[in-house]
Formats: C-alpha cells, sequence, structure tokens
C-alpha cells in the first residue's frame, strides 16, 4: 500500500560545474575565461557570468565588475560594443538590488541562448578572435 522512502529515492547527482554547463552550449558560441569569470559570445549577446556559492551578491559584485573590465577591453577592438550582460548563477535567496542578473543553474543556457540575434556577424567574427584565454 505504501512504500518505503527508501525504495523510491533515487540517485540525485550533483549539479554540473559552472564550466561544465558552459562547455554545452553550441559551437557558434564561444566562452572565454577572463580573471575567474566567464566571457560568453553569442548571437543573441554578450555575457559574463560568475558564481560564489556561498555569497550571491560577491558573485554579482564579480560579474559586474568583470563586465565593465571586458567592455573596456573590447571597445579597443570594435567601434560599438554591444552591452554586455553580468549574471551570476545562484539558486540562493537574494535581494534584487544586486549589479548582476540573477539566474538559477538550470536557466542558464536558455538564458544565453533564447532571443533574436542582437550581435551583428561581424562584430561577432571580431570578438572570437579577442585575445581571451578560451575555455573551448
Amino acid at each position: 500500500m505504501f512504500r518505503s522512502p527508501r525504495s523510491t529515492r533515487t540517485a540525485r547527482s550533483s549539479p554540473p560545474t559552472l564550466d561544465a554547463l558552459l562547455l554545452t552550449l553550441p559551437d557558434d558560441v564561444v566562452v572565454f575565461i577572463v580573471g575567474g569569470t566567464f566571457f560568453v559570445v553569442a548571437s543573441t549577446g554578450l555575457f559574463v557570468v560568475a558564481e560564489n556559492p556561498v555569497d550571491v551578491a560577491v558573485g554579482a559584485a564579480a560579474a559586474a565588475t568583470a563586465a565593465d573590465h571586458i567592455r573596456e577591453l573590447v571597445s579597443d577592438a570594435v567601434p560599438f560594443v554591444p552591452f554586455i550582460d553580468a549574471i551570476v548563477v545562484s539558486d540562493l535567496p537574494n535581494s534584487d538590488d544586486l549589479p548582476a542578473l540573477v539566474v538559477p543553474q538550470d536557466l542558464l543556457l536558455p538564458t544565453i541562448l533564447n532571443g533574436p540575434s542582437v550581435v551583428d556577424p561581424a562584430t561577432l567574427s571580431v570578438l572570437r578572435l579577442l585575445g581571451f584565454t578560451v575555455l573551448r
């Protein structure tokens, strides 16, 4: 009549690391490693992604600071710098006044991939050649 919780329990796998998750993005998306954050270049936009499993505010600050820094560096490579979205990946409770968008890990890829193309192909070509370390 009733099942034991033990018999219905399944082994939960731990969530993938952020870099492993970003490696699953399509090949036309380039992921750079920049100072402890990830700079994602996609036709749907430019994103700086960070995480801090303990403190969302620290992760958000890191993403926002890196986005500002990358914006300066990118301005030397292209005449018009598309907006760079700062994202902190977290499932922790947070406040609304953080300097970065807080996105749960399971929504990160749709956040990056879903949406209209906002970065033109010529700009994407230049950005893919930046001197940052490539994750893949």
